[in-house]
Formats: C-alpha cells, structure tokens, sequence
C-alpha cells in the first residue's frame, strides 16, 4: 500500500483509495487510569473509548493538469476553513464586489498562514505588552515549490516591510512585491497605517481561578496558565511535619523577563495565630533575577492536629500567583505520603480496578449520578467538597465532557475556597442548545488544589429527545 502525505490516505496496488476515519489507542498506557480510585464512562469503559456519533466531510477534486494546476493546497485550505459571515447594518450605496481585509496574490500559490501582533515575549523573555497598531507579522507559504513573487494588498494598508526571522526580529526591507523561493515559509513584519488596528488586549489575560498555583503541572491541567507566569514563587520543601514545635521553608521568587526590573510585595498566608517571619517581604528583581528568602512558621499552642497550609503569594500582570507548603501537626500516617516505594494503591498495572486512593484530606462528592436535560432546556451538574483539613483550600474545577457537549457546558471551569470544615456544593450548568442532537454522554469534573489532582465520580449525561 502506497502512504501519501496525509495522515489516513492511502492508495494500493489496485488504485482504490483508501481513508482511515478514526485512531484510537485502548491499551496500556493510554487506555488505562492512573490513580485511584479508577474512573470510567457510565458503562464502566475507559474514556478513549468513541462512543458518540461523528460527521466526517471529504472533498474530492478532479481537473486537467496537475496538483500545481488545480491549485488544490489553495483548495484545501479554502475548504478546511468555512466562510465566516455576519450581519452589517445597512449600507449606503453599492457594495464592492469583493472586498478583503488582508489580501496575498496570486492566491493559490502564496498561502498566509498566519497574521499577528509582532512580538514573542514568551521566547524573548520581554515585558512589552503586544499592540497590533505597532506592528503586525505575517507568515507566508509558497506552496507549489516552483517559486513566486508575493504581493499584499487589501483594505489593512501595510508600511516599513521587513523580511524578519522565526523570532520576528526584523532583517532586510521589502516592498509590497517580494519574491519567495520554492516552497519557502517566509516571515514579514510590518507597520499597519492609521489606528484601525488595535484597541486593548486580544482576548481574556487572566485566569478565572485565583490565586493561580504556580506548579500547574502537578495539576495535570493541560497547558500554562494564561502569560505562562514570566515572573514566578516557589516554596521548599512542600511537606514538612511537626509536633508543635517550628519549621522553616525556602521561598524563591524568579523573573524570566530579560529586559525589564520587577518589584512587589511577597505575602506569607499562614493561619492567623501562628507566628510567621516575615509576613511580608518586599522585594525587586533586576532582568532574569531571583531572590530567595528563610520563612519560619510557628504553629499556635492550641493547634489542633491536622494537615495546615502555608502560602508564598505574589502578585504580578494582574493575577495572584502563589506556592504551598503542607504543615502536618502531630502524627497523621493516614494522610502523609510514604517515604521509600510508594504505597500498594499507588502501584499500577495493567486493567487496574483499584476503587480508592490516598486520603488528601479533600472528599469529592456528586450530587446525582445521571442528569437528564431536553434541548433548550437546563440542569445543575453539582460537585460536592469536603474539607476535612484544618486549613483554607483554595483551587480550581473543571468539567470535561465529548466532543459535541461542548456548547452545552459553556462555563466548565471556576475557582472554589474552602475554610476548614467547610461543606460546599458547586454547580455548572447544563444547557444543550435547540440544535443539540439527543443521545447518552459523561461529564467528570477534575478537582486542583496545592498540587493535588483528584477526580469526582463520573455523571451519566442524557440529552433527551
């Protein structure tokens, strides 16, 4: 069988074609949960497993002449894209016949494949805000291999072109026409005229749940948080135990900015009648700088046993961001991580059943196991939380659910604050608009806090005729 280039299309010996419509792993490790206790769809089978309706849409092209000739990378990309419209207000006199905010001639060979703010703070390390009014960078693609020259026109008017490299440092002047080697990816940056470009951010720049936790990934969250934390805090060691006596972390405070000082205020969060020193430390990082700083707790005389909490908090770009550190008070095996090899629940096979994990001082409940909502129609899918710790967890919910449930779920993430003891039922809505097909689908929350992850029973959803 011959593979072409894309992935699932294959011609063989005998001409026909074939297409692959779906891959999926079901086996070790992708096909199995990792921590206990294990969770599953509502049928008791893994979650990589499809089990909903899908729609595929191909386009097959015919012509004279070859690939180049029928201009079909142009005619994929036009089909892989939609056109977007919306409604204008009326307009007086006629319309052009065709208008374009960003126009690339000749169309079918030169592709833009992208057009941007210029700037790369995240790889630069850079504190300069991006604002498309000063600057925009376009990638280009020639896309037949042959070569040719590119031209930008269109009603955003383009000035003080330059060819730029991968991090849109700008090199050599170019015009409006500018040549481009077979098959090359070319960067251009360049100046929009006038100021009908720009206007604010570009979209939201912080997170929902605040404080932010600085080691995310423990969280197994997906990506960074928003800004991708260039100025960050980090405490050590992040378990320590006592009886009563006092304890000392380690705080660090680290900027990756390069070109630009930063200063603020470190807030030690610790339980009011404890003594801690400092509870506050100002301080200043010069480009690329970090500061680290001796932080001693004492834990009140009347301190229950318990797991507590002690926080490192600063604030930067408009988000709170913060790392934790457990204190256990008095003896707590049940509660505490065993030292050595890792406890029995915790090893994993292959088709593992385990049904419970390692108490982490958070219960999470659901309040129904199955919600049954009708197109247009809403319901309440509601988390239980329990803290049976002896101090404030702050953290984040998100709600995961299939492909196609999407719409119904617009808000599937929030922040909660639980004060010790504290019981608390948190609720998203389910609301599957008028269009949404009928058929039996899950959602499971995923509860993150202190660098714990933990998994609420899955909940059985319906979307009724």
């Amino acid at each position: 069988m011959i593979t072409y280039g894309l992935p699932g299309f294959a011609v063989d010996p005998t001409g026909a074609l074939h297409l692959s419509l779906l891959r999926s792993c079901t086996g070790w490790p992708s096909g199995v949960w990792i921590d206990p206790p294990r969770r599953t769809v509502p049928d008791g089978s893994s979650f990589q497993l499809q089990r909903w309706t899908h729609d595929f849409t191909y386009s097959l092209v015919s012509g004279l002449g070859d690939w180049r000739a029928l201009g079909l990378s142009a005619q994929g990309q036009e089909f892989n894209h939609e056109l977007l419209t919306r409604v204008v207000p009326a307009h007086d006199g006629p319309l052009p016949a065709t208008q374009s905010w960003l126009r690339v001639e000749p169309a079918r060979e030169v592709r833009l494949s992208s057009l941007k703010p210029t700037g790369n703070p995240i790889a630069s390390g850079s504190a300069a805000a991006l604002d498309p009014a000063a600057g925009v960078t376009l990638r280009l693609v020639e896309s037949t291999g042959l070569g040719r020259t590119a031209r930008l026109g269109g009603a955003l008017e383009l000035g003080g072109l330059h060819r730029a490299d991968l991090l849109e440092r700008a090199q050599d002047t170019v015009g409006a026409e500018f040549a481009l080697a077979g098959a090359q990816v070319a960067t251009v940056t360049a100046v929009p005229a006038g100021a009908a470009v720009g206007g604010g951010p570009l979209g939201p720049v912080a997170e929902i749940a605040q404080p932010v936790y600085a080691r995310y990934w423990l969280h197994n969250r997906g990506p960074a948080p928003m800004g991708y934390l260039p100025v960050s805090v980090g405490v050590s060691p992040g378990l320590l135990t006592t009886s009563g006596g006092s304890v000392e972390l380690s705080a660090v405070l680290s900027s990756h900015l390069r070109d630009a000082a930063v200063e603020g205020t470190a807030e030690v969060i610790a339980p009011e009648d404890w003594a801690v020193s400092p509870r506050r430390r100002p301080y200043r990082l010069g480009p690329a700088g970090e500061v680290r700083f001796p932080v001693t707790v004492t834990p009140a005389a009347d301190t229950p046993p318990g797991l507590h909490f002690v926080a490192v908090r600063i604030e930067y770009a408009g988000q709170m961001i913060e790392d934790v550190a457990t204190v256990a008070v008095g003896e707590l095996p049940e509660l505490l991580p065993t030292a050595g090899e890792p406890p029995a629940e915790w090893e994993q096979t292959k088709g593992t059943t385990a049904t419970t994990g390692r108490d982490t001082g958070l219960s999470v409940e659901v309040a129904a196991s199955s919600l049954r909502v009708a197109p247009g129609e809403r319901a309440r899918h509601e988390v239980v939380l329990t803290n049976r710790t002896r101090g404030e967890i702050r953290g984040e919910l998100q709600t995961i659910s299939p492909w196609g449930t999407w719409e119904a779920l617009s808000t599937p993430v929030c922040g909660f604050l639980l004060a010790p003891g504290e019981r608390q039922t948190i609720g998203f809505d389910v609301a599957p608009p008028l269009d949404a097909d009928p058929g039996s689908y899950w959602a499971v929350t995923k509860v993150m806090w202190f660098g714990r992850c933990q998994y609420a029973p899955t909940v059985e959803l319906v979307v009724a005729p």
